[in-house]
């Protein structure tokens, strides 16, 4: 699944509208703006901690590292794992984080289809 895919499951999970469109997706490089707000919000949870937490409590997820694993669990008890090289390599846990939230975020978006 490509990052734009997920993005938009995660959006969908979190009941926001996302537009990837509005700016063209190589301008902005990888992310989405919210059409919901006047100017339009930016908004990345693979990028951006902010962006990240707040889908996480929007959705109730419940994170912790296991090794070189961020874990989250979701309120129907289950869990996605995302291991990025980086964090064996460089310590990334943010990066493997918010990866594994907009995973989690977005098989609930898919589910929701």
């Amino acid at each position: 699944m490509t990052d734009r895919e997920l993005l938009e499951l995660a959006a969908k999970a979190a009941g926001l509208s996302a537009v990837f469109d509005l700016y063209g997706w190589n301008e902005i490089g990888d992310g989405a703006f919210w059409d919901d707000n006047e100017p339009p919000t930016p908004w990345n949870p693979l990028t951006d901690d902010g962006d990240a937490l707040r889908l996480a409590v929007a959705l109730r997820m419940r994170v912790h590292h296991d090794g070189s694993c961020a874990v989250v669990e979701i309120p129907t008890g289950q869990k996605y794992c995302w291991t990025e090289a980086a964090v064996q390599e460089d310590s990334d846990y943010g990066r493997a984080t918010r990866r594994a939230l907009v995973r989690a975020a977005a098989a609930i978006g898919e589910a929701m289809q």
